[in-house]
């Protein structure tokens, strides 16, 4: 996709560039490790391979300042907003175990779903099973 940034700027209002900065926030999480208290700490390594990822899925001249700037600013910016909502999210509980808790009460949540969604599904299978016995008995004579 190309993406069209004007000289002297960095950022357009375009829908192209909304698009751009949600990926790039997406990369960022997916592949930026949290562990590490501030961007500039973050390695080289991990900084490129998101870039070429962004420079392989849009059209951009990063030979231009204005589009290596929005870029890289862009990148900061998704890192220090996902760093912020993982320090709000846990700034909630207490302790870490209290964490690995509620997490551990969500998974079990989840699983008693889903085995209820499958005890409804063995019912109706039985049910099905029984019908189609039915209509085979009623079938044959």
């Amino acid at each position: 996709m190309i993406v069209s940034i004007p000289d002297g700027l960095t950022g357009g209002d375009y829908k192209a560039s909304s698009m751009l900065s949600s990926h790039i926030g997406s990369l960022v999480r997916q592949h930026v490790p949290f562990q590490t208290t501030k961007w500039k700490e973050v390695s080289d390594q991990v900084k490129c391979y998101v870039i070429n990822r962004v420079l392989d899925d849009f059209q951009l001249d990063y030979d231009r300042p204005e589009d290596r700037i929005t870029v890289t600013s862009t990148m900061n910016t998704a890192y220090k907003m996902h760093r912020n909502r993982m320090y709000q999210h846990y700034l909630v509980f207490n302790s870490k175990e209290e964490v690995r808790l509620e997490e551990a009460r969500l998974e079990i949540e989840e699983m008693r779903a889903r085995q209820m969604e499958y005890e409804e599904l063995l019912v109706k299978r039985s049910e099905m099973e029984q019908t189609m016995q039915e209509h085979q008995q009623m079938m044959e004579e």
